[in-house]
């Protein structure tokens, strides 16, 4: 199974065996990039509530035809089961956020939530004299791409010149951004 985007996969032909029978399943289309493939495969849309995950699986039986199994959205999702007479072709992981299917969602496994990037921006980075306040706004997202939704605690400290970051200390467990004031007192040179 290859990808198509942003909500179809592509499923490259080859054999599968259902009760003992081998049947095939022939290239028969051709789309630059993916090269020959036998069906390009349409499924539904990622789940619409932050924190939910969803499988989708793909299932092929003895008629050769293409048909998706859409699991139930859940904060662990589980596998749908392969209806009777039917083989899965793989897995497809779904997940708030999601803007298209990649590569990597196909046959990917559900974990827990992690941070793995943080995105920090302020909105004025070059303050003047006159100037004593910014405001930072600091997201935390998962490998998922989504904003993390348990707490974070983020330590900050100032490289150069001085102020106070206010408040000093903020968390929640709502996934939001966080924003702060920065009060400086630019660094006087003598």
């Amino acid at each position: 199974m290859q990808w198509s985007n942003p909500w179809s996969v592509a499923v490259r032909g080859g054999t599968y065996r259902i009760n003992g029978t081998i049947y095939t399943l022939a290239n028969t289309l051709y789309y630059t990039g993916l090269g020959d493939i036998a069906a390009i495969v349409a499924v539904s849309t990622p789940p619409a509530t932050a924190g939910l995950y969803r499988y989708d699986i793909l299932v092929i039986g003895t008629d050769g035809a293409i048909h998706v199994v859409a699991g139930t959205e859940a904060a662990t999702p589980v596998m749908p089961s392969t209806t009777a007479s039917h083989v899965k072709i793989n897995h497809i992981l779904r997940y708030y956020g999601q803007t298209r299917i990649d590569q990597s969602d196909i046959g990917r496994n559900f974990t827990v939530s992690t941070p793995v990037q943080i995105d920090i921006s302020a909105s004025d980075d070059e303050l003047t004299w006159a100037e004593t306040t910014s405001t930072l706004t600091v997201s935390v997202y998962d490998q998922y791409g989504a904003l993390y939704l348990s707490s974070v605690v983020i330590n900050a400290s100032f490289l150069s010149g001085n102020g106070t970051l206010s408040p000093m200390a903020k968390s929640t467990a709502t996934g939001r951004q966080h924003s702060c004031t920065l009060e400086v007192e630019p660094t006087r040179e003598t």
